[in-house]
């Protein structure tokens, strides 16, 4: 997580880094480290929220880290094709908000099956 924080710091910090492909990097490594430390708040019991609560949040970051990868990829396979590339104005926003909106509907879909799974089977509790 250190190291995570540290890249994060220096890809802010350093101008040429700040591009499309650096704010990704940054959105990447900072959805992994939410990631790690609800993990290890949740392990360590140092949380007093809900148990669901860390859950979602945990599922929510995990499924932003993985789409954030995607979006790196794709990317970084967009930039190689052409010779010659500059980056659009507003590339960043539009791979922003399909990887939030994309974790954020995984969070959707996993709590309305586990709300079917409580209703239809009558199994566990919604505290």
């Amino acid at each position: 997580m250190i190291c995570d924080i540290l890249t994060i710091a220096i890809y802010s910090y350093v101008k040429k880094q700040r591009n499309t492909l650096g704010k990704c990097v940054i959105s990447c490594l900072l959805s992994m480290v939410m990631m790690q430390l609800l993990w290890i708040l949740g392990l360590l019991e140092l949380l007093d929220l809900n148990l669901y609560l860390v859950l979602y949040a945990t599922v929510f970051f995990q499924g932003a880290y993985v789409v954030w990868l995607s979006v790196i990829s794709y990317h970084l396979w967009q930039t190689f094709k052409p010779l010659k590339r500059d980056d659009h104005r507003y590339q960043y926003l539009v791979y922003s908000a399909i990887a939030w909106i994309t974790a954020a509907g995984t969070v959707g879909l996993y709590m309305n099956t586990y709300t079917l799974y409580i209703l239809v089977f009558g199994l566990g509790n919604f505290t």
